[in-house]
């Protein structure tokens, strides 16, 4: 996972750098799945000794290993994995952790790029998968934009509210969610009183 994560040209890992995140993250993977681990290897010693003393010797008819790993002992092994560990449960935390790993190491702060910096870094460490982000995008916004006039509604900016003082409006995520639209005005007293509680908060 750790030679998925998009890196500029000429800013890949070194052999230092990688065994460096390698070190850090197997140690708080490590920590984090001890006891899990610790009751696999529980279980697994039950049943070997269930089957060497108690000769219970019942086992698949044929090889996990079979047909390249993909039949149904395997897919039923990787779905307990999915559901029932924290490496399955967590994967898409975990693999947050190891792209905030790498980019601490190479000193790259995504959070702190402006849209253009931001698409420039897309554009150069991962080519690919950016022209076919680009090309969803398009496509997305075009359904968006037809929907839109189907419904004789207009799509602007949030920054732009404020020249639609008096009219109803919603978010796209309002939208998807199934929420009544609410009048531009309301809307920004709203978000004065959450960004006041917030700011609360965090005093």
């Amino acid at each position: 996972m750790i030679k998925r994560i998009p890196l500029q040209k000429g800013k890949e890992l070194t052999d230092d750098e990688f065994n460096k995140v390698d070190r850090r993250l197997l140690l708080l993977l490590g920590h984090c799945c001890d006891d899990e681990i610790n009751e696999l290897m529980s279980e697994l010693d039950e049943k070997i000794v269930d089957s060497v003393y108690k000769l219970e010797l019942t086992r698949p008819k044929k090889s996990l290993m079979r047909d390249n790993l993909l039949n149904v002992d395997m897919n039923r092994c990787m779905k307990r994995i999915q559901t029932q560990t924290i490496l399955g449960k967590y994967n898409a935390e975990i693999f947050k952790l190891i792209k905030d790993t790498v980019y601490q190491i190479k000193h790259i702060d995504t959070s702190e790029m402006s849209d253009g910096e931001y698409d420039d870094f897309l554009k150069s460490s991962m080519p690919q998968d950016y022209e076919r982000m680009q090309q969803e995008k398009k496509a997305f916004d075009e359904m968006l934009h037809e929907w839109a006039e189907k419904q004789g509604v207009k799509i602007i900016h949030k920054k732009d509210l404020a020249d639609y003082r008096d009219m109803y409006g919603l978010s796209l995520k309002e939208a998807l969610e199934g929420k009544e639209p609410i009048k531009n005005r309301n809307r920004k007293v709203q978000e004065e009183g959450r960004n006041e509680h917030n700011g609360r908060e965090r005093i």
